[in-house]
């Protein structure tokens, strides 16, 4: 008996009719993991899942093992999608709502601080330490929030940079109340903008937009250190993963 079924996308939107062939134990999968998609993606998936799905079944000659394996194809590649995308989104959101805003308010007490090349490079530092908040605090640290503080860099930088730049602290008063534990933490907007403030106080030029290697060079320099365990490949794989694919 054929194990595969062809059914069609319209049970979820009417104006969209997309053939879909699938084994029939994954229909209900499938139908739960393209709900997660706009009209225009659940469209390209399920004619690039039906592609692999048929190609496999031809491809494969001995019967018992086609129909696991064209499952296995169709559905990986549909798992991949769909995580490439919630971390895009994940980035993309940090980006809109966090990183431009907070850098926008700052550029009104400093300038040059929040140009395209500071947001991008603002969005790698994250996707760096936290993978864009993958976790609030540091595994077996003390370094706080999605760009990972440390207590001891925050006291530095209001001792030895803030103290004597009064005009930035009715910005970042804004974020936080004296009853917040840990503001790091609770306040996104003001984490990132301590984290910028910690490499601007260098005065150090900002690399050029989409100079990946650059922006690894001065993130290794200002922010990580030679101490730190932040490697190049570390930072080119979240490059790849949260980075590479926002428009600036």
């Amino acid at each position: 008996m054929l194990k595969w079924v062809k059914k069609s996308i319209r049970s979820y939107n009417r104006n969209l009719i997309v053939p879909l062939h699938c084994h029939a134990e994954d229909w209900e999968w499938l139908n739960k993991k393209l709900l997660l998609l706009n009209d225009y993606q659940k469209e390209k998936v399920a004619t690039k899942y039906c592609n692999i799905y048929i190609e496999t079944l031809n491809y494969e000659k001995i019967e018992y093992k086609k129909y696991n394996l064209a499952r296995k194809k169709a559905n990986s590649y549909l798992r991949n999608y769909i995580t490439k995308l919630r971390k895009f989104m994940k980035a993309k959101t940090l980006l809109e709502y966090i990183i431009t805003p907070a850098l926008d308010e700052l550029a009104f007490a400093v300038k040059n601080i929040n140009g395209l090349n500071s947001k991008q490079f603002m969005l790698a530092v994250a996707a760096q330490e936290s993978h864009c908040g993958e976790y609030f605090r540091q595994i077996n640290g003390v370094a706080l929030g999605i760009w990972q503080i440390e207590p001891s860099t925050n006291d530095d930088l209001y001792q030895n940079y803030l103290c004597y730049h009064q005009e930035i602290d009715p910005i970042l008063s804004q974020y936080y109340t004296p009853l917040m534990p840990c503001p790091h933490i609770q306040s996104p907007m003001y984490n990132c903008s301590i984290a910028r403030l910690c490499m601007y106080r260098y005065r150090d030029p900002m690399p050029e937009l989409n100079d990946k290697e650059g922006m690894w060079q001065f993130y290794k320099k200002r922010y990580n250190s030679s101490q730190g365990k932040a490697t190049q490949n570390q930072w080119n794989e979240n490059w790849e993963r949260y980075v590479k694919d926002i428009s600036f």
